[in-house]
């Protein structure tokens, strides 16, 4: 079986579709499913590391930005190296696209917040955590398969250990781009003499376009460090913080499977209503807009002597095992 991943990564989209693929292209591997990237070359890209990963990969020029260009290229790679499902992870493509690929072969969408028609046979959305058919009026085929809520995240492994003992440390993440510059924001927030007391680690991601002014800007508070390039994955941070500030993209997840107490900041509209779904849960805090973060907010979510999130037990890293093993049986 050859299974074809449609992923980018750029400055402007980030570098979380890119990271989940591989990480759901390696429970493929193990179960002896041959899988290609198709990807453009826009600036700012990591598609270095799907080589390094050891995966195939070809590219749709990046100059070329329509959608018809994109799905006749495509659809070229499909019919020449015989692939037998493409999975999508993009949402520059739409229900045209899918159009001039659904004859050649089957489709499986990965998408966060599905706000248009699709002709995919099987669909993941694993923020749907309520598992509320609300797509339905979406997907065209009626016997589409759905992989819905938290047991099919794709997220890395977790080895976690128990802490010793109690930690004053927080950790903050905005995402490998963060073009919104939310890390600065939080930076100017937590240096007040009020949090003093905490180690303060920030992680500056490898697309960061404003890595200078922000290591810059943490070099004049001495409670404060820092962290930047590419990381095998964040699980030692999360493991050695006991409050988290990340934004609401893949490692979100990886985040809560720790269950942590956590603030996640939503970048997007579509952040915006991924986090709506948790409403209700008490899984962790959440913000809908950096400019709601204020000083005595954080004061007060640090204060509170809050019995730790009970997330573990809806994230088990177990996800992308689950969708490469229902695949390997369609052999």
């Amino acid at each position: 079986m050859k299974i074809a991943i449609r992923a980018d990564s750029s400055s402007k989209v980030g570098t979380g579709h890119i990271n989940r693929c591989i990480t759901l292209a390696k429970q493929f591997k193990k179960r002896n499913i041959n899988v290609i990237f198709i990807s453009r070359s826009d600036k700012g890209n990591i598609n270095k590391n799907i080589i390094k990963s050891g995966f195939r990969l070809v590219t749709v020029h990046r100059k070329k930005k329509n959608i018809l260009y994109d799905s006749k290229k495509t659809n070229y790679y499909i019919k020449k190296l015989n692939i037998d499902f493409i999975l999508i992870d993009n949402n520059f493509i739409n229900y045209s696209w899918e159009k001039k690929i659904d004859t050649s072969c089957k489709i499986i969408l990965l998408k966060d917040f599905l706000n248009r028609k699709t002709l995919c046979q099987y669909y993941i959305n694993y923020h749907n955590i309520k598992k509320i058919n609300y797509d339905k009026k979406f997907l065209i085929h009626k016997n589409c398969v759905k992989f819905y809520g938290p047991k099919y995240s794709i997220i890395k492994p977790i080895n976690i250990k128990k802490r010793i003992k109690p930690l004053k440390n927080i950790f903050i993440f905005m995402g490998g781009v963060d073009n919104k510059n939310v890390s600065s924001k939080i930076i100017s927030i937590l240096k007040s003499s009020n949090f003093i007391n905490f180690n303060i680690k920030v992680m500056i991601g490898e697309k960061n376009l404003r890595k200078k002014i922000i290591i810059k800007q943490i070099k004049k508070l001495k409670n404060f460090s820092y962290v930047s390039g590419k990381y095998k994955d964040l699980y030692n941070f999360f493991q050695n913080s006991n409050f988290i500030i990340i934004n609401a993209g893949v490692s979100m997840y990886e985040n809560l499977a720790f269950g942590n107490n956590s603030l996640i900041i939503a970048q997007s509209d579509e952040h915006r209503k991924i986090l709506k779904n948790y409403s209700g849960l008490n899984l962790f805090n959440y913000i809908n807009n950096i400019k709601k973060l204020k000083k005595k907010y954080l004061i007060d979510l640090l204060k509170k002597k809050k019995k730790i999130s009970e997330s573990n037990n809806y994230f088990d890293t177990m996800g992308a095992s689950r969708i490469a093993k229902y695949f390997s049986r369609l052999k």
